[in-house]
């Protein structure tokens, strides 16, 4: 009881007993959600310095299938190389226009491959290693802005394939993308070109790219993508990304069924 009396005279000190006694009942953030390293590299197999690009996000993509840390890579195949000598067979317009909107807002504004970009937030020569490892753990150590969740994608047809997927939010200045990836390509022979002779290995091609704008924070998107390959070796990347900043702030991944 003397103990008791003697915290009672010392009003401040026992309000701050009771402030912590009281703490943990309130409600606490969400601390599951592990941080994400999207990134994107911009290459041609025209580019004689696109190869060196090509193995160091392979082995970045090797890593992640190992430990498991959320590092995705998007491979981007450009198609102002094909009039060089050699028409890369994964090159698409859209992946130009990706790297320009790219463009409009990293300071000189410029161009090229390889070009590689992580979380939307900086670009860099796409065979940096160092510059790419500080980049990816920056945006492990991360906490998303926004929660993508209960991501499923199955096979409906030849034709189409069918995204189930969820966020907690997506502000009016966010976009919600999806990436369909091809995971591991036939190697490439090259005939002729920069890269004439060279035996070529890719992963993580991205092989179509939409907006998701069904306005709805929960619900089921319909992909046309018409393939007769086996969907087992592919897999899909959702991000959202701020079109202002360009900065991504959320991303997951599934595999499709």
């Amino acid at each position: 009881m003397k103990n008791i009396y003697k915290i009672s005279k010392q009003p401040l000190l026992y309000l701050t007993i009771i402030y912590f006694l009281i703490l943990p009942l309130e409600p606490v953030a969400n601390t599951k959600e592990k941080g994400f390293a999207v990134v994107e590299l911009f290459t041609s197999e025209g580019c004689a310095n696109s190869p060196a690009a090509d193995r160091l996000v392979n082995a970045l993509q090797a890593e992640a299938e190992k430990t498991g840390k959320a590092i995705y890579i998007l491979n981007m195949h450009v198609n102002y190389w094909d009039d060089m000598g050699w028409k890369d067979p994964y090159a698409k317009k859209l992946f130009n226009d990706r790297q320009d909107y790219y463009a409009r807002f990293f300071p000189g504004g410029s161009t090229y491959t390889p070009q590689m970009v992580v979380n939307g937030k900086a670009e860099f020569i796409g065979t940096q290693k160092q510059t790419a490892d500080f980049l990816i753990a920056q945006g492990l150590a991360q906490t998303p802005e926004i929660i993508i969740q209960n991501l499923k994608a199955i096979r409906l047809d030849s034709l189409t394939l069918q995204l189930e997927y969820e966020l907690n939010s997506l502000p009016s200045n966010c976009v919600f993308y999806l990436a369909l990836l091809e995971k591991k390509l036939p190697v490439s022979k090259i005939t002729s070109g920069a890269n004439e002779g060279k035996m070529l290995e890719h992963f993580s091609v991205v092989r179509h790219l939409e907006t998701v704008e069904t306005g709805l924070l929960k619900g089921k998107y319909n992909i046309n993508y018409a393939t007769k390959k086996n969907f087992k070796n592919f897999s899909i990347v959702c991000f959202v990304q701020n079109k202002e900043k360009r900065n991504i702030i959320a991303a997951r991944d599934c595999k499709v069924n």
